[in-house]
C-alpha cells in the first residue's frame, strides 16, 4: 500500500443523458433509497478512511522516534542508504494529519460529471450541458452560508504581487432573479476560447450540506483530454483524493457495436422482468426500456424499382444528370468505366448507375443553402403567415418551421463517435431544413456530423444573419417557428418553457399558444 494516502477507488458507470432526464431543469432532487445509500456509502468510506489514517499516522510517528533513538554507527549507514528518509516521514505525517477528505470527479468531457455531483447535493448548483461545461478545477467545500471563491491564476510575473481571489456571496434565487447555477457558471464554464484556457486556477464553492460538514470535499474536474494543462492539475489532486470517482456515458464508450445492437432486445426483455420482480421502480423500468429500444429507421430498400438508364426519358435524364441520354453512355467509355462495382460490404453496382449516381452529386447546387428571393420574397412570407395562422397558429407574423433532421448512414471504418447520434442511437448525417405551408423547403443547410446540436447547426448556417436582413412583409418582421433547444430571437420563435420566473396564467394560455403552434408545424 502507497503509505502516502490511503485511496479507496471507485468506479461509477453512468448513463449521462439518464441522469439529466431525473434530473431535470431547476429541479430539487428528493433523498431517495438510492441517493442516501450513496451519501451513507461515502460517509463509511470517510470513517474508514479517518481510522486508517490515525493507525497510519501513529505507526510513522513511533517509526521516527525509532530512528532518533538509534545509535550513531547505525543511523549513519540509514542516512546514507536513505538520506531524506526521516523528512520523507515528517512530510506523510503532516498529510495524514489533513482533515479535508477529497473526492476526486473525473471523466470525459460532457460524460456528465456536474450532473452527478448535483444528484449527490440535491440541488442544481454545477452547470452542465450538451458541450464541454466545466473549464477549471471547482471544489464544493462546506459553509454555513452559500459563496464563491474564485482563485486567479498567476501570469508567471513575479515582478507583481498575485491577484487576490474573487469572493462571490450567491444569492437565493427568489432574491436576484438568477439561479444557483446560473450565479457560478460565469467563473465555472468558458463558452469561448476554451484553448486559451480560464483565468481562474480554481474555483472554491462554499454549500451547507450535511455531507460536507463532516470534513468531505468534493472536486469537479473537466474532462479528461480537454487540454494538458488541465490533465497535470488533475494528476495533482489525485494523490490528495481518498475516493475517485470516474464517469462514463455509455451512449458514447466505445462507439456502437454489432454485438451491442443484437443484445436490445435481451435488454428489454431483462428490464421487464427486473420490473415484475419490483427490482425497479416505474420510471426506471421506463427509462431503460427506451435506452434499449433501436431508433434507426427500418427503410424498405427491397421495395425500390431497380435503376434503369432505358426508362429515363430524355428531358429527366438532362435535368438529373446535367447530360443528354445519349452522351451517358459515350462519357461512360471515355472515362472507362467497368462495367460493375463491388463496394467494400458487398453490394455490387452496375457501372452505368454508378456513373448516374457520381453525375447527379455532381449536379447538385447548393441553392437551398442561400436565401431564395423569389421563394422567400415578402410577398410569399406574408401568404405562408396566413397560411399558418388560417391552420390555428397563435402566431400571426410565423411563416416557416425549423427543425434539424438525423439520416442514419452506415457504420464507418473511423471516426464514429464524431457521427453517432447519442439522441436518436445511430450513426448518422444532420441537415437543418426551414419547411414551408406548401411543403416545399425554403433553406437547407447540411449534412453535419450527426453528433452536432441543433442550436450549434443555426450558428453555423447562418440562417438567423438571413432572417434579420431579409424576414420582413409590409416592413413587419416575420419569424420562423422552433423547438425549445432553439434561442428566443425576434425572427426565431419557440415554445413557452416551464420556468419559474414566468407566472402561468389561469386559463392556461400559455400552454394554449405552444399546443396551436405545435399542430401547424
Amino acid at each position: 500500500m502507497d503509505l502516502e494516502t490511503p485511496c479507496i477507488v471507485s468506479r461509477i458507470a453512468i448513463e449521462a443523458g439518464g441522469v439529466s432526464k431525473r434530473m431535470g431543469v431547476g429541479r430539487k432532487f428528493g433523498k431517495g433509497e438510492s441517493l442516501e445509500k450513496g451519501l451513507s456509502l461515502i460517509s463509511e468510506a470517510k470513517e474508514e478512511d479517518a481510522m486508517k489514517r490515525t493507525t497510519l499516522e501513529q505507526f510513522l510517528s513511533q517509526t521516527v522516534v525509532c530512528l532518533h533513538g538509534l545509535e550513531e554507527n547505525v543511523s549513519s549507514v540509514i542516512n546514507g542508504d536513505f538520506p531524506d528518509l526521516l523528512k520523507t516521514f515528517e512530510e506523510r505525517i503532516e498529510r495524514l494529519q489533513q482533515r479535508d477528505y477529497c473526492i476526486l470527479v473525473a471523466g470525459e468531457t460532457s460524460s456528465g460529471k456536474s450532473c452527478l455531483i448535483n444528484l449527490l447535493l440535491g440541488v442544481d448548483l454545477l452547470p452542465y450541458s450538451i458541450l464541454s461545461t466545466t473549464s477549471t478545477i471547482c471544489e464544493i467545500k462546506y459553509g454555513q452560508h452559500p459563496k464563491l471563491v474564485a482563485h486567479y491564476k498567476n501570469d508567471g510575473d513575479n515582478s507583481r504581487s498575485p491577484l487576490h481571489p474573487k469572493t462571490i456571496t450567491l444569492s437565493k434565487p427568489n432574491d436576484c432573479g438568477k439561479s444557483y447555477r446560473d450565479q457560478i457558471a460565469p467563473y465555472v464554464h468558458l463558452k469561448e476560447k476554451r484553448q486559451e484556457g480560464s483565468s481562474y486556477e480554481k474555483v472554491e464553492i462554499f454549500w451547507p450540506h450535511e455531507l460536507l460538514k463532516v470534513g468531505i470535499v468534493i472536486i469537479d474536474s473537466p474532462g479528461v483530454g480537454e487540454s494538458e494543462e488541465m490533465d497535470q492539475i488533475l494528476m495533482r489532486y489525485l494523490p490528495k483524493a481518498f475516493a475517485f470517482i470516474y464517469v462514463i456515458s455509455c451512449s458514447d464508450a466505445g462507439g456502437i457495436q454489432k454485438d451491442r445492437m443484437c443484445s436490445f432486445r435481451q435488454a428489454r426483455e431483462a428490464a421487464i422482468l427486473a420490473y415484475d420482480s419490483s427490482f425497479i421502480d416505474e420510471d426506471e423500468f421506463v427509462l431503460l426500456y427506451d435506452m434499449c429500444h433501436s431508433k434507426n429507421p427500418e427503410l424498405p430498400y427491397q421495395n425500390y424499382e431497380s435503376f434503369e438508364l432505358d426508362n429515363i426519358d430524355e428531358a429527366e435524364c438532362e435535368v438529373q444528370f446535367r447530360f443528354k441520354k445519349h452522351e451517358v453512355p459515350v462519357l461512360a467509355g471515355a472515362m472507362g468505366v467497368p462495367g460493375r462495382f463491388t463496394c467494400p460490404q458487398g453490394t455490387i453496382c452496375d457501372g452505368m448507375e454508378a456513373l448516374c449516381m457520381l453525375l447527379q452529386r455532381f449536379r447538385y447546387p447548393c441553392r437551398l443553402t442561400q436565401w431564395n428571393d423569389q421563394l422567400l420574397s415578402p410577398r410569399c412570407l406574408r401568404r405562408y403567415a396566413e397560411a399558418v395562422a388560417r391552420k390555428g397558429g397563435a402566431l400571426a407574423n410565423c411563416f416557416g418551421f425549423i427543425d434539424g433532421t438525423v439520416r442514419a448512414i452506415c457504420r464507418p471504418g473511423q471516426m464514429q463517435r464524431l457521427v453517432y447520434n447519442g439522441h436518436k442511437r445511430a450513426l448518422a448525417l444532420k441537415f437543418q431544413a426551414l419547411a414551408l405551408p406548401n411543403g416545399l423547403i425554403g433553406n437547407l443547410f447540411g449534412p453535419v456530423e450527426g453528433r452536432r446540436h441543433d442550436s450549434a447547426m443555426l450558428v453555423d448556417s447562418g440562417l438567423l444573419t438571413a432572417l434579420e436582413e431579409h424576414a420582413f412583409g409590409d416592413g413587419q418582421p416575420m419569424c420562423v417557428y422552433g423547438d425549445p433547444e432553439y434561442p428566443l430571437r425576434i425572427h426565431l420563435q419557440a415554445p413557452y418553457r416551464n420556468r419559474p420566473y414566468i407566472t402561468p396564467h389561469a386559463d392556461g394560455s400559455l400552454q394554449q399558444v405552444n399546443e396551436h403552434c405545435s399542430c401547424c408545424s
